[in-house]
């Protein structure tokens, strides 16, 4: 399956316009997000307004880099897991097609695995460790990020809050 053709320059024409003229605008000049990913057009355009960088080049760029801090925050989380073989994560993500495949076509997919597996690393944190600032902070940055990272997100993570709150319950109703 492929991406549709025209979500690249969707994205790229608004993460464009926000870097030129510091507004969300769509192709006709109306204050309308169109793209899929919030965030990643506000890092596009971030990106783009300091490095002058083209939008299609900057936009395959940033994607190959995300893919590869996914493969990063992968094998550590594999680490944090005490996974014998944390590195055979790494490797199983830099030849696995998918993610090789998002890395290379210039949209947010690979930015949204990456946010992922943040977000999965510092709820793990948050539940195993003693609970700090930082680690209060890392949490709501990658709640945050994920939802400003897909249009769906906020009903991910409403149902995955709803699944923590009920599971004491469900252990509860399990164990007798």
């Amino acid at each position: 399956a492929t991406t549709s053709h025209d979500d690249i320059y969707l994205t790229y024409w608004s993460a464009q316009a926000l870097s030129d003229s510091s507004k969300i605008i769509n192709y006709n000049g109306e204050a309308l997000e169109q793209s899929s990913s919030l965030l990643h057009v506000i890092l596009l355009a971030v990106l783009h307004r300091i490095s002058g960088i083209s939008m299609p080049v900057l936009g395959v760029f940033f994607s190959a880099m995300m893919g590869a801090l996914t493969i990063l925050a992968a094998w550590r989380l594999a680490i944090f897991l005490n996974l014998k073989a944390a590195w055979f994560v790494a490797l199983f993500l830099a030849v696995f097609p998918y993610l090789v495949y998002a890395s290379f076509n210039g949209l947010e997919t690979s930015l949204v695995a990456f946010i992922a597996v943040l977000l999965v690393y510092s709820v793990l944190r948050f539940l195993t460790e003693k609970v700090s600032i930082s680690i209060f902070h890392f949490t709501f940055f990658s709640i945050c990020a994920y939802i400003m990272a897909r249009p769906e997100a906020i009903f991910v993570m409403l149902a995955f809050l709803m699944g923590m709150a009920l599971s004491p319950f469900i252990r509860f109703l399990t164990a007798a």
